[in-house]
């Protein structure tokens, strides 16, 4: 693998930790975490359940 890919995954990854952490922990409603809980909830209905 390419440095560059290496570096796009590694962003990746840590974006989907972030996304996991705001799931995670009772944080206030900030307009970045209501945009992260819309994508996961359009991507994955189970989640949608676990953030009810």
């Amino acid at each position: 693998m390419s440095k560059n890919t290496k570096i796009a995954l590694a962003v990746l990854v840590s974006i989907m930790v972030w996304m996991l952490v705001l799931e995670l922990t009772e944080v206030e409603e900030t307009e970045f975490q209501n945009k992260t809980v819309q994508v996961i909830k359009t991507e994955n209905p189970v989640a949608l359940e676990k953030t009810k």
